[in-house]
C-alpha cells in the first residue's frame, strides 16, 4: 500500500473508505492465490512460483496490517469514551508513527495531530479520575480516622473525667488509647 493511501485512509478515518480498502486488499490477497494455483497447475517455474509465494505474503502481510492496525485506530477514535486505556495507548501510538511519517505542513498532518489530542486528551481524562478516585479513598479513609480519634479521646476524656467511678479495664484502655496516640504525635513531630 503506498503511503498516500495510508495518510488518507488514518486521516479521514472514514469506516466506509476502510472497509472499501479493506475489501481490496482481500481481493488483491485472492487474486494473487487464484494465480498461484493457476501457475501450479501450468506446472510453471519453481521460481515463479516463489515469486508469487512471496507477493501473496506480503499482500497478506499488508491486508493483516492494515486490518489491526487501521481498523482498530478508527474504532477507538470512533468510541473514545468506552475504549480501553490499551486501545486509547495503541490509537496513540499509530496516530503518533502516522504523524512523524507525514510532513508537517500538510493538512494530513493537521488531522492527525487533532485526532491524536483527542486521544491524548481522553487518556489524561482517565488519568486524572483514577487520581480524583485515589484522592477521595484516601480523604475518605483521613475521615474515618479521625473519626475514630475522635471516638479514642472521647472515650480518654470521659474515663478521666469519672476516673473515681471507671472500672480497672476502662482506665487500662484510657491509658492505653492515650499512649498510643501520644507515640503517634510524637512520631509525626519527628518526621
Amino acid at each position: 500500500m503506498a503511503t498516500t493511501e495510508r495518510y488518507t485512509t488514518v486521516i479521514e478515518l472514514n469506516s466506509e473508505q476502510a472497509k472499501r480498502q479493506l475489501d481490496e486488499l482481500r481481493k488483491k490477497v485472492e487474486s494473487w492465490k487464484k494465480l498461484k494455483d493457476e501457475t501450479i497447475k501450468a506446472n510453471e517455474s519453481k521460481s515463479f512460483v516463489a515469486q508469487i509465494n512471496r507477493e501473496l505474503k506480503a499482500a497478506e502481510k499488508e491486508l493483516k496490517k492494515y486490518d489491526t492496525e487501521v481498523s482498530r485506530t478508527i474504532d477507538t477514535l470512533n468510541n473514545l469514551v468506552s475504549s480501553s486505556i490499551k486501545q486509547l495507548e495503541d490509537a496513540q501510538k499509530n496516530l503518533l508513527r502516522l504523524s512523524k511519517e507525514v510532513p508537517h505542513d500538510s493538512p494530513f498532518y493537521e488531522n492527525l495531530s487533532g485526532m491524536l489530542d483527542k486521544v491524548t486528551q481522553e487518556l489524561e481524562n482517565i488519568k486524572a479520575t483514577k487520581a480524583f478516585e485515589q484522592m477521595k479513598q484516601e480523604a475518605s479513609a483521613a475521615v474515618s480516622s479521625a473519626e475514630l480519634l475522635k471516638e479514642e479521646l472521647a472515650f480518654v476524656k470521659q474515663t478521666a473525667d469519672n476516673a473515681e467511678t471507671a472500672s480497672a479495664k476502662q482506665l487500662q484502655m484510657a491509658a492505653r488509647t492515650a499512649k498510643k496516640h501520644k507515640g503517634q504525635q510524637q512520631g509525626r513531630n519527628r518526621a
